[in-house]
């Protein structure tokens, strides 16, 4: 089952690099950051938001939630000011 995950969360990770990539490309993301550094905070922004998710008995939008603290970060990575939405 580890193995699975693994493979799993290394392609989740991989797709996310190569969006991120695409984004530094279209001067939307700062290109200073690493693609690979930059996935595996958003997917780790994603497991957190799941485990509070679990952990909390299902208390608040898990999507919902989950959605604002990655647009909260991609801003945060953001080349210029404003939303990257």
């Amino acid at each position: 089952l580890r193995e699975v995950f693994d493979r799993l969360l290394a392609s989740f990770q991989s797709r996310l690099a190569a969006a991120v990539g695409e984004m530094q490309s279209e001067g939307m993301l700062r290109p200073d950051i690493d693609a690979r550094d930059a996935a595996v905070l958003l997917a780790s922004i994603v497991q957190g938001v799941a485990i509070r998710w679990a952990l909390g008995n299902r208390g608040f939008d898990l999507v919902g939630e989950g959605k604002r603290l990655v647009e909260v970060q991609l801003t945060l990575m953001s080349a210029g000011k404003g939303d990257v939405s």
